[in-house]
């Protein structure tokens, strides 16, 4: 992760989103782990103070690794009590698919307090009693991003690792507009299976194949489709047409998600299609990036998003 930090970035500076594709195109559990260190720091210039902002920026800039934990088992949530004779506070629970696991410096979790969700920055550098439990991570892909389970149950934190106020993390356009990021990590796993499947082909002059020019064909219009939507993302995101209604950026989030998942899956069955039998074999190029896209498209909720994107159309009443 720290050698992305100027080699790669320098080159995509003034563009995240090109940025993450090309980080995806690496490796997709590495690009996982940035997208979600760079998640945590817009976290932190979202809703933290000046004293937090200049304290986790100087951190970052000399090499800690942030990110953030938000998905729990509902029975063992992570929860902040607050200890009424010492007057400190202490975490019960656990968070699951904590991505990084323990080499993650300062990650962002959410718990439960009694006015609602609170994000707390964790100081994991100072907290050596902490364990990670791989009894629930054993996926076919995106093995590397190490997303285990861990029990934070008697760490004692301060009010100033508090993050903004109770619910913010769930504040929108900025929720949504997370999914984005991942996806244009996704997007960039999928051109790395495409690059590897022509490779193949020409490599076994196979390449001019009307079959086989007739799936990179198909291919190419689906990463030209991709790259429209990042350029897009990227315009909103900087407001260089106008700046557009919550809604609305909402709504582009989740067709962006919704896109990225049907592309990447046909982009994986053309590709499979294409090189046969020796793209599953485990000394192929192209099995790995395919088993970790898989893993990585499974994100929460994709009826949801979809219905979503239905019931604003709908009332609109319009196709804009």
């Amino acid at each position: 992760l720290q050698d992305l930090n100027w080699t790669t970035f320098s080159k995509f500076s003034n563009n995240l989103f090109a940025f993450l594709f090309e980080v995806g195109k690496m490796d997709l559990s590495v690009g996982r782990l940035y997208e979600g260190h760079i998640n945590a720091l817009l976290l932190i210039d979202n809703y933290g103070n000046l004293k937090q902002k200049e304290r986790y920026f100087k951190e970052a800039s000399d090499g800690k690794l942030f990110g953030v934990w938000n998905t729990e088992n509902p029975k063992e949530g992570l929860r902040i009590n607050v200890d009424d004779i010492s007057k400190t506070y202490k975490l019960k629970g656990s968070k699951t698919f904590c991505s990084g696991a323990l080499n993650i410096d300062r990650p962002i979790v959410t718990a439960q307090t009694e006015n609602g969700v609170q994000m707390v920055v964790l100081d994991l550098d100072k907290e050596h009693s902490l364990k990670e439990d791989w009894s629930q991570w054993d996926p076919v892909g995106m093995r590397p991003s190490v997303s285990c389970r861990i029990d934070f149950t008697a760490m004692i934190i301060a009010e100033d690792n508090f993050l903004g106020e109770a619910n913010d993390y769930y504040k929108e356009p900025f929720f949504s507009w997370g999914a984005v990021r991942f996806s244009t990590v996704q997007l960039g796993g999928a051109q790395k299976i495409a690059n590897v499947m022509l490779e193949h082909l020409q490599k076994i002059h196979r390449s001019k194949n009307p079959h086989q020019q007739f799936r990179i064909g198909k291919i190419a219009i689906l990463m030209q489709t991709a790259q429209l939507w990042m350029e897009r993302a990227h315009r909103i995101e900087n407001s260089i047409e106008c700046v557009i209604p919550a809604d609305q950026k909402i709504n582009f989030a989740n067709m962006m998600r919704t896109l990225t998942l049907d592309l990447c899956e046909e982009i994986i069955l053309l590709s499979e299609k294409a090189v046969g039998i020796q793209g599953i074999m485990k000394n192929h190029p192209m099995e790995r990036p395919i088993r970790d896209l898989r893993v990585y498209l499974k994100q929460a909720g994709p009826d949801d998003t979809l219905a979503h994107i239905g019931n604003y159309i709908d009332k609109r009443s319009i196709y804009d």
